[in-house]
């Protein structure tokens, strides 16, 4: 995949961080059977932790630095990876602190330290890192923070077996952050380099009554934002690191906000990892299972009244998959560490329940009919045998039927959610098979392990923000192996929904490039992004500005406020109008009669010449929506397109004037003979609805005196058709 890596306000960066044995190691246990991949993981923490500063640095005033940055990657593209890497690498560079807030759950914070712990080798008394899970808030501050001080030691003759590296992982809840603050507050941080990593970063981190500030004109902040604002300011020397897979909350908030990024740097993942372009491309269809409305739990969260047919057809996929998987690791093939089958039916307890009681009858079902060899039950297990095959190569499947039954008893199921009888339940990811069924829980942050079948009869609706909603893509994920095997079980609205987010991202991610390729910061990236999902943008509480969002086809959109725009970009535009139509093969094109009115000039171009061409086009700063329009256009507009372009009345002026709502009434209507008979039909219908159509205008403008405001002005109006139809989003 294409590299993108950083957007920054920084000036050059002059630190280059070196990989020492931490970094090494960390990176050889992880990705010893990938040396492209331990390359670039290598490679992006080196330029992340260069983005974030070196330890200890000092401004031209002599004041300890901090900085902020956001980083991001698609769902399940390897982001714990990423900051555990950061974290070895700070490490080895000097940094003494890490601090690591692991999600708003207790499943994924406890996720996140037992990662830690496991991929950091931390042992008692063997290790020079040392790691603190924060969860008991009425252990003694002062304690804590001798125990932390003493590891975090700056005198000079210390051995080298007691300087430790910390790393605290703590719950992302105001009291939690607001202990260890209050454990912070008795340590001398003033030599102690310190990197706060936020996993989650778009979610409970930012100011929650920042919409309500902006309207009532005050600065109020919400509970967890306070805390993690006093977190930073505890710290003299640090940069705070957002990660997140949903960035539109970060990237959107005020620039002056204390968490509003620096530095943007956008991940890269392995070749292996299957995203929106491999789940919603055409050829791999055969992914998608569409779900009917009677599979679905409603907006009440009422499950259906008794098992879905869908549902058998998942789960007896899932198991011809597992059984198979378990045959060709008997065999010494390789194969993935795990075979699960999510289910995610509404973010109530009670359908999940529901789920939970079906899918073990079903289980218990399948095992028993396999044992008496129940001709009927056989059947239908293999005609998900054939069903698979198709695109996977499967063991025989006499050799399946022979174990299938074992497999299935040994399946384990999981309820994870907030439910008495469900708390503190965990996944043991040492079973190769597991059935997991939740609802927030798996919406967000946490690793499905080895996810080949996902069930999700969960509506989704315009109501719902884009960021939650993506944040469900759990069957996203470095699953190049068991794609083949692999199926996702949801509703039409909701695969459209996650098919139109993916290319949504994927035009965020040529944006940043393209900023980066012409050299630009920062700053010059416009919160402006092509969006055609059917939810909304992100939670508007957060934000100071109001966003903007529309949708664009069928219809015209035209230079509503042309008459404002500036003569120099007026002039400019007809250079590049004269440009184009001097390249162009002209035809004259009469539409219902001979008139001066009826007669323009008519070509086709392909699409290239026309998004170049339209890219340097100004436009009125109030005609906003063919500025937005150039973000449909680049996202929508393919090389096989073409586009009509018609000069209006062969480029002869035409008269227009200003309405009363101070917009030109650009588009000639009707037009009729003295005897009343049409001759026009009027510029609106000058149009091939299949194709994408501009219109140039030039125009003498009047204002509703009469007087002319404008000469020569070169307006125009665009055509989209329904089948190219899409949006965008604006912060205003």
């Amino acid at each position: 995949m294409s590299e993108i890596k950083f957007i920054s306000n920084n000036e050059e960066i002059k630190w280059e961080p070196e990989s020492g044995t931490t970094t090494i190691e960390f990176l050889n246990k992880k990705l010893h059977n990938d040396p492209e991949a331990w390359e670039t993981v290598k490679k992006e923490s080196a330029e992340i932790l260069s983005l974030c500063g070196k330890p200890l640095q000092k401004d031209k005033e002599g004041n300890l630095k901090t900085n902020t940055g956001l980083v991001f990657g698609y769902i399940q593209s390897g982001k714990t990876l990423s900051f555990t890497s950061v974290s070895c690498l700070a490490k080895d560079n000097g940094y003494r602190l890490i601090i690591v807030l692991g999600g708003t759950s207790t499943d994924l914070r406890t996720q996140t330290y037992s990662r830690l712990e496991k991929d950091l080798d931390v042992s008692a008394g063997q290790n020079d890192w040392s790691l603190y899970l924060i969860d008991d808030l009425k252990q003694n501050t002062q304690r804590l923070a001798s125990q932390i001080e003493s590891d975090l030691t700056t005198r000079e003759n210390v051995p080298e077996e007691y300087k430790k590296t910390v790393i605290i992982t703590i719950l992302k809840h105001w009291q939690n952050i607001e202990f260890l603050n209050s454990v912070l507050k008795k340590i001398d941080l003033e030599k102690t380099g310190t990197l706060i990593i936020d996993d989650e970063a778009d979610t409970v981190s930012l100011n929650t009554l920042a919409e309500s500030n902006e309207k009532n004109d005050e600065e109020e902040q919400s509970s967890t934002y306070e805390q993690l604002i006093l977190l930073k300011n505890n710290i003299p020397s640090h940069t705070y690191l957002g990660y997140t897979a949903t960035p539109q909350a970060n990237i959107f908030i005020d620039i002056e906000d204390e968490l509003s990024p620096n530095f943007i740097y956008v991940l890269t993942p392995g070749e292996s990892y299957t995203g929106g372009r491999v789940f919603f491309d055409e050829k791999n269809s055969y992914l998608s299972v569409f779900l009917n409305d009677t599979d679905m739990t409603s907006s009440r969260g009422v499950a259906p009244n008794q098992a879905p047919e869908s549902l058998k057809r998942a789960m007896k996929l899932y198991f011809i998959g597992v059984t198979d998987g378990l045959i060709k690791r008997s065999n010494g093939e390789e194969v993935d560490d795990n075979r699960t089958m999510m289910i995610n039916p509404d973010w109530r307890t009670n359908p999940q329940e529901t789920y939970e009681r079906w899918v073990t009858q079903l289980k218990n079902r399948f095992k028993e009919k396999i044992n008496e060899q129940n001709p009927a039950m056989i059947k239908e297990f293999y005609e998900s045998y054939e069903e698979l095959s198709k695109h996977a190569n499967l063991s025989p499947f006499n050799k399946i039927l022979e174990r299938i039954e074992f497999d299935i008893d040994h399946t384990h199921i999981t309820v994870l959610n907030s439910a008495d009888a469900n708390r503190g339940n965990s996944v043991d990811w040492r079973r190769y098979q597991n059935i997991v069924i939740g609802g927030n829980t798996l919406a967000r942050g946490y690793t499905v392990e080895g996810l080949t079948i996902t069930y999700m009869p969960r509506f989704s609706n315009e109501n719902t923000n884009s960021d939650t909603f993506q944040q469900r893509a759990r069957f996203f994920g470095y699953r190049r192996n068991s794609l083949p095997v692999s199926r996702l079980f949801l509703d039409r609205t909701t695969y459209d929904n996650f098919q139109k987010y993916s290319e949504s991202e994927e035009e965020w991610r040529n944006t940043f490039k393209s900023i980066i390729n012409e050299g630009g910061k920062l700053d010059d990236l416009k919160r402006k992004f092509a969006f055609d999902a059917k939810l909304n943008w992100v939670r508007r509480n957060v934000l100071r500005a109001r966003i903007i969002k529309r949708r664009y086809g069928g219809n015209w959109i035209r230079s509503d406020y042309g008459y404002t725009l500036d003569e120099k970009q007026n002039e400019a535009n007809w250079v590049i109008f004269n440009k184009l139509k001097n390249a162009l093969q002209l035809k004259i094109a009469k539409h219902s009669g001979n008139t001066s009115i009826a007669t323009h000039d008519f070509c086709q171009i392909n699409s290239k010449e026309f998004s170049n061409f339209f890219d340097e086009f100004k436009f009125s700063e109030y005609d906003i929506k063919l500025e937005h329009l150039k973000s449909v256009l680049n996202s929508k507009i393919t090389n096989s397109d073409f586009v009509d372009i018609y000069i209006m009345s062969q480029g002869q002026s035409r008269i227009r004037t200003i309405n009363d709502k101070g917009k030109l009434d650009l588009s000639q209507g009707e037009q009729f003979d003295s005897e009343r008979n049409k001759v026009y039909l009027g510029d609106d219908y000058i149009i091939d609805k299949s194709r994408y159509s501009i219109q140039f205008h030039n125009l003498t403008v009047k204002d509703a005196g009469g007087s002319i405001a404008y000469e020569n002005l070169l307006c125009c109006q665009i055509y989209v058709p329904a089948s190219k139809a899409g949006g965008v989003v604006e912060q205003e």
